[in-house]
């Protein structure tokens, strides 16, 4: 019994300037278009970013592109949901409850599996 040995196709010889250009150019629109959709994707994103640490007189008052220009942030939305000010239920109790939920939901399962 004979077996047959192909030959590797040689290697690729270095493809001129211009034609690489055009490859490149030929590919561009749909970066581009991919570029154009992340951005577009992500605006919603860093406007929820943006507001997050604005004052609320601030978020009533104008939209989040101009906190960009004004750079007034602060961290006292973050500091009131985690410390409860205002709230019957302490947040750290919000986090117990999803893990007591969420670590037999997904051990008992694998576990069957």
């Amino acid at each position: 019994m004979t077996t047959a040995v192909r030959e590797l196709p040689a290697a690729r010889q270095r493809e001129s300037v211009s034609a690489r250009l055009v490859e490149f150019t030929g590919k561009a629109p749909v970066h581009f278009a991919l570029i154009l959709i992340s951005v577009l994707w992500l605006v919603p994103t860093v406007g929820l970013f943006v507001t997050s640490f604005r004052d609320r007189q601030d978020i009533l008052s104008n939209g989040w592109w101009n906190a960009i220009f004004t750079l007034r942030f602060t961290p006292d939305n973050y500091i009131r949901v985690l410390t409860s000010v205002g709230t019957t239920i302490p947040m750290y109790q919000n986090f117990i409850n999803s893990f007591i939920i969420t670590i037999p939901s997904t051990i008992l399962p694998v576990t069957i599996a």
